[in-house]
């Protein structure tokens, strides 16, 4: 038996609901950023996570020597993480990439399709480690909601909070 027997197969339909009734799915964004020449710098900014980990210990420890803002992320990380690893057992998303399939982007198949075999096992009970879970997804992206609490942690700095909010933007 596996980790969890997952109830709400649906997630993906409901999840991808807003984008569609909109009409700026994914794989649009993707294509217009890939015909403007962003794709490189989106990436940048998305691994920045480590970057924007050291400003906040460098800012709030050495240059302010205020450790309260510290802990209030680390709480909030903490909580959104317990949160979103229930929200993920629940209702897990295959991702666009899978989910709206890769010739929507152009690809015939994408290297990072390795995690299908992850995400399927978990949707049909089979999942029984958590040991290598390549790629599995919560929604809202835990860089989404990094990205949120990044912006809000220097709420209080005039000078810092507009480029928290520039940086984390993208």
């Amino acid at each position: 038996m596996g980790l969890c027997r997952i109830v709400w197969r649906w997630a993906d339909e409901w999840l991808s609901w807003p984008e569609r009734m909109l009409g700026i799915t994914h794989p649009v964004v993707y294509r217009a950023c890939e015909a403007w020449g962003l794709l490189l710098p989106m990436e940048r900014l998305y691994e920045s996570v480590w970057a924007q980990d050291v400003l906040m210990l460098v800012w709030f420890g050495l240059v302010r020597r205020n450790l309260l803002p510290l802990w209030e992320v680390s709480a909030a990380v903490s909580i959104a993480g317990s949160v979103g690893l229930v929200l993920f057992w629940l209702a897990p998303a295959i991702g666009p990439w899978s989910y709206y399939g890769y010739a929507a982007y152009g690809y015939r198949l994408h290297p990072e399709a390795a995690f299908l075999a992850d995400f399927m096992a978990l949707r049909e009970g089979r999942f029984t480690a958590i040991e290598t879970a390549r790629g599995l997804v919560t929604i809202p992206s835990f860089h989404v909601v990094f990205a949120v609490l990044f912006a809000w942690v220097f709420r209080r700095e005039r000078r810092v909070y507009p480029l928290a909010i520039a940086w984390n933007m993208g």
